[in-house]
């Protein structure tokens, strides 16, 4: 089963959380050979123990792990996105960019 790394901008914006979460939702009921992680939810949750370096450094680690990398729209407004793209394309992950309205 492949393992698909869901890029989606935070941004600190709680609304994020909810369409990250509804878009990892919709992934995997529409891809189900695959696994979707859900970056942002998985994440936000760890903003009260790491720092956002140390966090930086999972996703970026977590990104290496995957197959795949699918991005959400909005990611050109988004840092960690961006990181974790470059990080994908850094190793010679596939990326595949999600079109507005996937959900």
């Amino acid at each position: 089963m492949k393992l698909i790394y869901l890029a989606h901008p935070y941004g600190g914006n709680d609304l994020n959380i909810i369409s990250a979460g509804v878009m990892w939702r919709y992934l995997t009921q529409t891809f189900p050979h695959y696994h979707i992680f859900n970056a942002v939810n998985y994440f936000v949750g760890l903003k009260d123990i790491f720092t956002e370096a140390g966090i930086q450094r999972r996703y970026t680690d977590m990104v290496t792990r995957c197959d795949e990398l699918w991005v959400a729209p909005g990611w050109e407004n988004s840092a960690g996105c961006k990181a974790e793209i470059e990080e994908a394309t850094k190793i010679g992950m596939k990326v595949r960019y999600l079109a507005e309205g996937t959900v």
